[in-house]
């Protein structure tokens, strides 16, 4: 089979590379420039210049219809947020060409919207924080008083901790995250932060259920719950688990059912301390970043989504190892314990080794963790006269007496 990835260094995108490249499939990916780049992963036969569809959603589309119209591909395969919406938006241009594994816009823009997400929850009973959305900074300005500190300001459309979420513990600090978010650049159809939501901080663990569709019906399934994130706070999983999570599965499933979804998706879940409840972050229409963990544990989610795609349909794939944790050294599990508390040891973050205990340092393609090695020392020398979370130090000893569970969540306010 031959893959068109337009893209290249993800960690997700590395993984699937691997993978799909020791199979004998075809992969080419999308670069930046033309220039030689001794860093990719050497099971990638072939590469195309396509621009960022950071900068220009529109040039990167016109990039990609050229190349599938050039050159026969059997599927095109994006991965990111800023690559899956393009396509997806520009499915019926690019789909004359290619097999494409994800659904129309109108069904991935609802999922991708927080807001919309959170709507549908409340109508097919799955939990979510308490949830407002003010039409300004004025209509905020009026409310501030019935909103439950602390507090999330997040932006509906868009991913990213540092460009798209702020923590606020008092009014005041609401407000200067709220101006904060709105005040960024829209880039539609990849983010906008014109009218940024509220919800309420759900303290507690952050579990992932994972899934490939076709049209509605379920094809494959994952659970799995990120032991270590960075930041430490909360954030991209830096280690690890699958578990055998029924309930986490069936919640995930029911919210990408009610979507008619088709393709991979991540309905990322915190299970609240306070009550033991998981409740709905969040639905990523596109193949997660830690791809690697679920892939290891038996569940190739990039190839069946290429198998379904080409062939029609797969056979459905709901076995995976439990209990297996996968590690990112670099520099995800570094830098989690860079912005560590003091005292806190490198055991304690990477955690104990076993058979079932795998990280993504693959000695027989090392070139990828070369390039993962140079930028974890870029970064921290870019960084050394501060630590780079320290702000969550502050966010953790501020909740470590966590809010008290609402006696009933009211229904998303606007």
């Amino acid at each position: 089979m031959k893959i068109l990835i337009p893209q290249s260094k993800e960690r997700n995108v590395v993984a699937a590379v691997r993978s799909l490249g020791r199979a004998g499939h075809e992969v080419t990916l999308g670069v930046k420039n033309s220039r030689p780049d001794p860093f990719l992963t050497r099971w990638a036969r072939g590469k195309v210049v396509i621009p960022s569809p950071y900068i220009s959603p529109e040039a990167y589309v016109d990039a990609l219809e050229d190349v599938l119209r050039r050159e026969k591909f059997d599927v095109l395969l994006p991965f990111s947020h800023a690559a899956v919406l393009p396509v997806s938006y520009a499915y019926e241009r690019l789909a004359r060409w290619t097999a494409i594994p994800f659904p129309s816009y109108a069904v991935l823009r609802r999922a991708h919207d927080k807001l919309d997400s959170m709507r549908l929850a409340q109508q097919v009973g799955v939990p979510i924080p308490a949830t407002f959305c003010p039409e300004d900074e004025r209509a905020l300005a009026k409310s501030l008083g019935e909103i439950p500190y602390p507090c999330l300001v997040k932006a509906r459309q868009g991913c990213g901790i540092g460009t798209t979420i702020r923590f606020a513990r008092t009014p005041e600090e609401l407000l200067a995250g709220y101006r904060e978010i709105s005040a960024q650049k829209s880039n539609p159809p990849v983010n906008d932060f014109s009218r940024p939501m509220i919800q309420e901080y759900i303290p507690g663990t952050l579990y992932d259920a994972l899934f490939l569709y076709n049209h509605g019906q379920r094809r494959a399934a994952v659970a799995q719950v990120r032991e270590v994130t960075y930041p430490l706070s909360g954030g991209t999983g830096a280690r690890n688990r699958t578990i055998e999570a029924p309930e986490l599965l069936e919640l995930g499933g029911r919210l990408l059912d009610a979507l008619g979804w088709h393709g991979p998706a991540q309905v990322e879940f915190m299970r609240d301390e306070r009550d033991g409840q998981f409740k709905l972050m969040e639905i990523n229409p596109k193949f997660w970043g830690t791809l690697a963990c679920s892939l290891r544990a038996g569940v190739d989610f990039a190839a069946l989504a290429c198998e379904m795609a080409v062939q029609g349909d797969v056979t459905p794939h709901f076995d995976y190892t439990r209990d297996l944790t996968y590690r990112w050294i670099l520099p995800d599990l570094w830098f989690a314990f860079w912005g560590a508390p003091r005292g806190t040891r490198w055991g304690d973050v990477v955690g104990k080794g076993g058979p079932q205990v795998w990280d993504d340092m693959d000695w027989s393609d090392p070139m990828p963790n070369v390039d993962r090695l140079a930028y974890t020392v870029k970064t921290m020398w870019l960084h050394r006269e501060h630590v780079l979370p320290a702000h969550f130090e502050l966010r953790t000893q501020a909740l470590a007496r966590p809010p008290a569970v609402p006696a009933a969540l009211p229904p998303i306010q606007e």
